[in-house]
């Protein structure tokens, strides 16, 4: 069962590090509802910590069969797990019923900083469901990585994207930048569509890639035009949480 293993993982982190919040909330067959901490569970086991009525933290365990449903939040209030127990056997939902997602994402390829180039974007997130973006590329290629085929390779452009799917960690979406290309004497136009896929590793960190095509505009002449980029994906503090409704 290796989601309840990363779970474990997870609470097990949390408590370590003293973030326990007792926001969690068992729901029991009668009914009756409990906020706890809940540390660890199996399929026939669940351990939580509750603070009694002498304001002390005490540490139990029951059995699943007495549970109806127990549901996990992280340090921001943010749910992380919703299971439901039906006539003993646990089933997960498919998708989390929130998403916690960056206003300000910031994505730069690694692989080309050795070779003084530079390749990044910036995404500012907006929409109800964060579903919008304004989103700037940038690309620098110096003639360390060019060698004969040019002087110098840059482009710069902004334009939008659009996001429809979220879950805890990826992100699906479609995007048109037109971007100003600059490479020895020739300026061009390039008007591709692109493919970007997100993995977040964490709410900080993860990786974003995208790839895309269309029409290049050089000399009057116009031609069919590649892109694409990998980059680590660094989101910013400031977070929008919406349902997701999937």
């Amino acid at each position: 069962m290796p989601n309840n293993i990363v779970l474990t993982a997870f609470i097990s982190l949390l408590s370590t590090l003293g973030f326990s919040q007792f926001n969690d909330t068992i729901i029991y067959r009668s009914g009756m509802e409990k906020i706890v901490e809940i540390e660890d569970f199996s399929e026939t086991q669940l351990t939580y910590l509750y603070i009694n009525r002498n304001k002390d933290t005490v540490k139990s365990t029951l059995k699943i069969k007495t549970v109806n449903r127990f549901v996990i939040y992280d340090e921001d209030g943010v749910l992380q797990y919703d299971s439901e127990f039906i006539s003993g056997r646990k089933e997960s939902k498919k998708y989390p019923t929130s998403v916690t997602v960056s206003k300000h994402e910031i994505s730069i390829n690694p692989f080309l900083l050795p070779f003084l180039s530079l390749s990044g974007k910036y995404m500012y997130n907006f929409g109800d469901k964060m579903q919008f973006s304004s989103l700037s590329r940038l690309t620098y290629i110096s003639p360390t990585l060019l060698g004969d085929l040019a002087n110098n390779f840059f482009t710069v452009g902004t334009g939008v994207k659009f996001t429809p799917y979220y879950n805890d960690h990826f992100a699906f979406g479609v995007d048109f930048v037109p971007l100003f290309i600059l490479a020895d004497d020739e300026i061009g136009l390039a008007l591709p569509i692109s493919l970007d896929f997100d993995r977040k590793f964490n709410e900080r960190w993860g990786v974003s890639f995208d790839v895309g095509m269309g029409t290049i505009i050089v000399n009057g002449g116009d031609n069919l035009f590649f892109r694409g980029n990998v980059g680590v994906l660094w989101s910013l503090k400031t977070k929008k949480t919406f349902e997701t409704g999937y």
